[in-house]
Protein backbone atom coordinates (compact mmCIF):
# COMPACT_ATOMS: atom_id res chain seq x y z
CA UNK A 1 0.00 0.00 0.00
CA UNK A 2 1.33 3.44 -0.89
CA UNK A 3 2.03 5.69 2.04
CA UNK A 4 1.06 9.32 2.49
CA UNK A 5 3.64 11.92 1.61
CA UNK A 6 5.30 14.28 4.03
CA UNK A 7 3.13 17.14 2.83
CA UNK A 8 -0.13 15.29 3.40
CA UNK A 9 0.88 14.04 6.82
CA UNK A 10 1.50 17.62 7.91
CA UNK A 11 -1.72 18.86 6.33
CA UNK A 12 -3.71 16.35 8.36
CA UNK A 13 -2.84 18.33 11.52
CA UNK A 14 -4.20 21.86 11.29
CA UNK A 15 -3.28 23.07 14.75
CA UNK A 16 -0.12 25.17 14.58
CA UNK A 17 1.69 23.67 17.56
CA UNK A 18 1.09 20.15 16.32
CA UNK A 19 2.18 21.12 12.82
CA UNK A 20 5.42 22.58 14.14
CA UNK A 21 5.99 19.49 16.29
CA UNK A 22 5.73 17.33 13.18
CA UNK A 23 7.98 19.58 11.13
CA UNK A 24 10.65 19.69 13.84
CA UNK A 25 10.55 15.99 14.69
CA UNK A 26 11.16 14.16 11.48
CA UNK A 27 8.56 15.31 8.97
CA UNK A 28 10.37 18.41 7.71
CA UNK A 29 12.66 15.90 5.99
CA UNK A 30 11.26 13.09 3.92
CA UNK A 31 11.56 9.98 6.14
CA UNK A 32 13.26 6.76 5.03
CA UNK A 33 10.00 4.80 4.82
CA UNK A 34 8.50 7.34 2.45
CA UNK A 35 11.52 7.16 0.17
CA UNK A 36 11.21 3.38 0.28
CA UNK A 37 7.54 3.60 -0.71
CA UNK A 38 8.41 5.67 -3.81
CA UNK A 39 11.89 4.41 -4.76
CA UNK A 40 11.72 5.52 -8.38
CA UNK A 41 11.62 9.25 -7.48
CA UNK A 42 14.44 11.74 -7.04
CA UNK A 43 14.44 12.82 -3.40
CA UNK A 44 17.74 14.70 -3.20
CA UNK A 45 20.81 15.46 -5.27
CA UNK A 46 24.51 14.75 -4.72
CA UNK A 47 25.24 15.01 -0.95
CA UNK A 48 28.92 15.59 -1.73
CA UNK A 49 28.14 18.85 -3.51
CA UNK A 50 27.45 21.86 -1.28
CA UNK A 51 24.40 22.93 -3.24
CA UNK A 52 20.75 23.45 -2.33
CA UNK A 53 18.02 22.86 -4.89
CA UNK A 54 15.12 25.21 -4.19
CA UNK A 55 11.89 24.22 -5.91
CA UNK A 56 8.66 26.20 -6.21
CA UNK A 57 5.32 24.52 -6.91
CA UNK A 58 1.91 25.67 -8.20
CA UNK A 59 2.79 28.77 -10.26
CA UNK A 60 3.28 30.85 -12.17
CA UNK A 61 1.20 33.18 -9.99
CA UNK A 62 0.84 36.92 -10.67
CA UNK A 63 2.02 39.04 -7.76
CA UNK A 64 3.97 36.12 -6.28
CA UNK A 65 6.26 34.59 -8.89
CA UNK A 66 7.68 38.00 -9.88
CA UNK A 67 8.69 38.63 -6.28
CA UNK A 68 10.34 35.20 -6.01
CA UNK A 69 12.28 35.88 -9.21
CA UNK A 70 13.57 39.22 -7.85
CA UNK A 71 14.70 37.64 -4.60
CA UNK A 72 16.47 34.80 -6.36
CA UNK A 73 18.23 37.27 -8.65
CA UNK A 74 19.54 39.22 -5.65
CA UNK A 75 21.39 36.10 -4.52
CA UNK A 76 22.29 34.90 -8.02
CA UNK A 77 20.29 31.81 -7.14
CA UNK A 78 18.85 29.33 -9.62
CA UNK A 79 15.80 27.21 -8.82
CA UNK A 80 13.29 24.84 -10.38
CA UNK A 81 9.63 25.83 -10.85
CA UNK A 82 7.08 23.03 -11.09
CA UNK A 83 4.35 24.76 -13.03
CA UNK A 84 0.65 24.03 -13.37
CA UNK A 85 -0.37 23.94 -17.03
CA UNK A 86 -3.48 26.09 -16.57
CA UNK A 87 -1.44 28.76 -14.77
CA UNK A 88 1.15 28.77 -17.55
CA UNK A 89 -1.60 28.99 -20.15
CA UNK A 90 -3.26 31.92 -18.36
CA UNK A 91 -0.02 33.78 -17.61
CA UNK A 92 2.39 32.96 -20.45
CA UNK A 93 4.54 36.06 -20.02
CA UNK A 94 5.15 35.14 -16.39
CA UNK A 95 6.18 31.63 -17.36
CA UNK A 96 8.55 33.10 -19.96
CA UNK A 97 10.00 35.36 -17.25
CA UNK A 98 10.85 32.29 -15.17
CA UNK A 99 12.58 30.77 -18.19
CA UNK A 100 14.34 34.02 -19.14
CA UNK A 101 15.79 34.31 -15.62
CA UNK A 102 17.57 31.01 -16.22
CA UNK A 103 15.47 28.78 -13.98
CA UNK A 104 14.41 25.24 -14.85
CA UNK A 105 10.73 24.51 -15.45
CA UNK A 106 9.07 21.24 -14.49
CA UNK A 107 5.62 19.73 -15.00
CA UNK A 108 3.01 19.76 -12.18
CA UNK A 109 -0.07 18.59 -14.17
CA UNK A 110 -2.60 20.89 -15.85
CA UNK A 111 -4.96 21.45 -12.92
CA UNK A 112 -3.12 20.12 -9.86
CA UNK A 113 -4.74 16.70 -10.02
CA UNK A 114 -4.52 14.12 -7.26
CA UNK A 115 -2.87 11.05 -8.74
CA UNK A 116 -4.66 8.72 -6.34
CA UNK A 117 -8.14 10.07 -7.13
CA UNK A 118 -7.90 10.66 -10.90
CA UNK A 119 -8.38 7.98 -13.56
CA UNK A 120 -4.96 7.13 -14.93
CA UNK A 121 -5.84 8.08 -18.50
CA UNK A 122 -6.99 11.55 -17.41
CA UNK A 123 -3.92 11.99 -15.22
CA UNK A 124 -1.49 11.14 -18.01
CA UNK A 125 -3.41 13.36 -20.44
CA UNK A 126 -3.06 16.28 -18.00
CA UNK A 127 0.69 15.77 -17.84
CA UNK A 128 1.05 15.49 -21.60
CA UNK A 129 -1.12 18.58 -22.14
CA UNK A 130 0.99 20.56 -19.71
CA UNK A 131 4.22 19.50 -21.40
CA UNK A 132 2.89 20.71 -24.74
CA UNK A 133 2.04 24.10 -23.22
CA UNK A 134 5.35 24.49 -21.42
CA UNK A 135 7.35 23.40 -24.47
CA UNK A 136 5.48 25.77 -26.77
CA UNK A 137 6.01 28.74 -24.44
CA UNK A 138 9.67 28.15 -23.57
CA UNK A 139 11.05 26.10 -26.45
CA UNK A 140 12.31 23.50 -23.97
CA UNK A 141 10.57 20.22 -23.20
CA UNK A 142 10.37 19.64 -19.42
CA UNK A 143 11.97 16.43 -18.21
CA UNK A 144 11.03 16.61 -14.52
CA UNK A 145 7.57 15.88 -13.17
CA UNK A 146 6.41 16.47 -9.60
CA UNK A 147 3.05 14.91 -8.68
CA UNK A 148 0.69 17.27 -6.83
CA UNK A 149 0.49 16.34 -3.14
CA UNK A 150 3.26 13.84 -3.88
CA UNK A 151 0.57 11.34 -4.89
CA UNK A 152 1.64 9.03 -7.68
CA UNK A 153 1.19 5.33 -8.36
CA UNK A 154 3.67 2.76 -9.71
CA UNK A 155 1.59 2.60 -12.90
CA UNK A 156 1.99 6.35 -13.44
CA UNK A 157 5.74 6.02 -13.02
CA UNK A 158 5.86 3.09 -15.44
CA UNK A 159 3.87 5.09 -17.99
CA UNK A 160 6.00 8.25 -17.57
CA UNK A 161 9.43 6.73 -16.95
CA UNK A 162 10.85 7.24 -20.44
CA UNK A 163 9.86 10.89 -20.63
CA UNK A 164 10.26 12.15 -17.07
CA UNK A 165 12.25 11.93 -13.90
CA UNK A 166 9.76 11.93 -11.02
CA UNK A 167 10.90 14.54 -8.50
CA UNK A 168 9.87 14.66 -4.84
CA UNK A 169 11.67 16.62 -2.09
CA UNK A 170 14.05 16.22 0.82
CA UNK A 171 12.92 19.20 2.94
CA UNK A 172 9.59 21.01 3.19
CA UNK A 173 9.24 24.33 4.99
CA UNK A 174 5.48 23.98 5.41
CA UNK A 175 4.70 27.30 3.73
CA UNK A 176 1.34 25.85 2.61
CA UNK A 177 0.20 25.49 6.25
CA UNK A 178 -1.81 28.59 7.14
CA UNK A 179 -1.37 28.01 10.88
CA UNK A 180 2.39 28.55 10.59
CA UNK A 181 4.21 31.82 10.08
CA UNK A 182 7.21 32.91 8.01
CA UNK A 183 9.66 32.40 10.90
CA UNK A 184 8.49 28.80 11.24
CA UNK A 185 9.11 28.19 7.54
CA UNK A 186 12.51 29.88 7.54
CA UNK A 187 13.75 28.04 10.64
CA UNK A 188 12.52 24.68 9.37
CA UNK A 189 14.34 25.02 6.05
CA UNK A 190 17.55 26.32 7.64
CA UNK A 191 17.64 23.61 10.30
CA UNK A 192 16.99 20.71 7.94
CA UNK A 193 18.83 21.59 4.73
CA UNK A 194 22.04 19.68 4.03
CA UNK A 195 24.22 19.34 0.92
CA UNK A 196 22.08 18.14 -1.97
CA UNK A 197 18.75 18.93 -0.31
CA UNK A 198 15.72 19.40 -2.54
CA UNK A 199 13.65 22.06 -0.77
CA UNK A 200 9.90 22.30 -1.39
CA UNK A 201 8.38 25.80 -1.40
CA UNK A 202 5.44 27.34 -3.29
CA UNK A 203 4.87 30.42 -5.44
CA UNK A 204 1.11 30.35 -4.87
CA UNK A 205 -1.34 32.76 -3.27
CA UNK A 206 -1.93 30.25 -0.46
CA UNK A 207 1.73 30.07 0.50
CA UNK A 208 2.74 33.67 -0.32
CA UNK A 209 2.20 35.17 3.17
CA UNK A 210 4.82 32.75 4.49
CA UNK A 211 7.04 31.90 1.51
CA UNK A 212 7.73 35.48 0.40
CA UNK A 213 8.62 36.65 3.89
CA UNK A 214 10.71 33.56 4.65
CA UNK A 215 12.64 33.37 1.38
CA UNK A 216 15.16 36.20 2.01
CA UNK A 217 16.18 34.66 5.33
CA UNK A 218 16.46 31.22 3.75
CA UNK A 219 18.66 32.52 0.94
CA UNK A 220 20.82 34.60 3.24
CA UNK A 221 21.16 31.92 5.91
CA UNK A 222 22.12 29.14 3.54
CA UNK A 223 24.45 31.35 1.53
CA UNK A 224 26.28 32.33 4.73
CA UNK A 225 26.81 28.61 5.34
CA UNK A 226 28.55 28.34 1.98
CA UNK A 227 25.75 26.82 -0.08
CA UNK A 228 25.10 27.50 -3.75
CA UNK A 229 21.57 27.54 -5.15
CA UNK A 230 21.11 25.42 -8.26
CA UNK A 231 18.33 24.29 -10.54
CA UNK A 232 17.96 20.55 -10.98
CA UNK A 233 20.59 18.89 -13.20
CA UNK A 234 19.87 18.73 -16.91
CA UNK A 235 18.74 15.28 -18.06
Amino acid sequence: MLLKTTQLIVLDHAERGHSMHLLRHGFAKAPWWLRTAVPYALWRCDPKDKAIYLTFDDGPTPGVTEVVLRMLAEYQAKATFFCIGKQAEDFPELLKAVHDHGHLIGNHTYSHRNGWATPSREYIEEIERTNRILTELTGIKPRYFRPPFGRITPFHWWRLRREFQICMWDVTGGDFIEELNADDVEQTVLENSTPGSLVLLHDSHLAAPRSLEALPGILDGLQRRGFRFCSLPAI
